[in-house]
């Protein structure tokens, strides 16, 4: 038994080796390189994108999946919301933006997140992509700033799913940061942290299992500000729609 502790000690003591693959300074070293190689990567990625207009010229926009967020704000921010559900008049309203030769991109989500998005209608189509790439990177550092102080932006930068992310210009990186913060939040600051939670309603699955789970794990502050955050959000959405005449229903 004493043998099985000493070994322990010095397993745990023992520095790792310079030529292990786990090494921090190799470690680091490969992030490094990796975040190199997807810059270049996704610029390469994007430029494909404009040999027609701001298209491929055969299916892709520019921004990929981005195109809906911000088509939706857009015509959310000009009265014309409705247009967001109505596949063929959203479909042409796309194509205005990129170019004709898109594949069908539909707007998938519900209401609430036209609220949340609301900011890009007001920035011209190419300049919101990479403010909306940096300000959900950004949301998803600071969740992980939460957990840890230690080489969190290295991480934050080098994480495989934010190149997948960007090139699909998907919105992963803000449901990370809403989550995770929430997460974390949640003994500390659990009104916070359910106003978080709150936000990922415009993703279905997870703004209907949330609060089960906070119910069920009896975090009764969080759960309140879940309801605020749903009620408040939506409240806001609805008496646009109001003033505008174009209720969504």
């Amino acid at each position: 038994m004493r043998s099985i502790d000493q070994s322990k000690a010095f397993s745990e003591t023992s520095p790792t080796p310079a030529g292990s693959f786990a090494n921090p300074a190799r470690l680091k070293m490969i992030a490094q390189c990796w975040i190199v190689i997807a810059c270049i990567a996704y610029v390469f990625d994007l430029l494909q994108q404009t040999h027609d207009g701001l298209s491929d010229g055969v299916r892709r926009p520019f921004g990929d999946d981005f195109v809906n967020y911000w088509s939706g704000a857009f015509l959310a921010a000009h009265g014309r919301a409705a247009e967001v559900y109505d596949f063929v008049a959203f479909h042409v309203f796309e194509q205005s933006v990129t170019g004709p030769a898109i594949q069908s991109y539909h707007y998938s989500y519900p209401p609430m997140l036209l609220l949340l998005t609301l900011p890009l209608a007001f920035i011209p189509y190419v300049p919101a992509l990479g403010v909306w790439l940096i300000a959900t990177w950004y949301g998803f550092y600071r969740a992980l700033r939460l957990t840890s102080e230690q080489s969190v932006l290295l991480l934050s930068l080098a994480a495989p799913a934010l190149f997948v992310n960007a090139v699909g210009g998907q919105n992963s990186t803000r449901t990370a940061a809403l989550f995770g913060g929430g997460l974390s939040l949640l003994e500390r600051r659990p009104l916070l942290a359910g106003g978080l939670l709150g936000l990922l309603i415009y993703k279905p699955q997870l703004g209907l299992l949330i609060p089960v789970a906070l119910l069920a794990g009896r975090h009764w502050r969080a759960s309140e500000g879940v309801a605020v955050s749903v009620i408040v959000g939506n409240s806001i959405r609805l008496a646009s729609e109001v003033e505008s005449g174009d209720a969504l229903g």
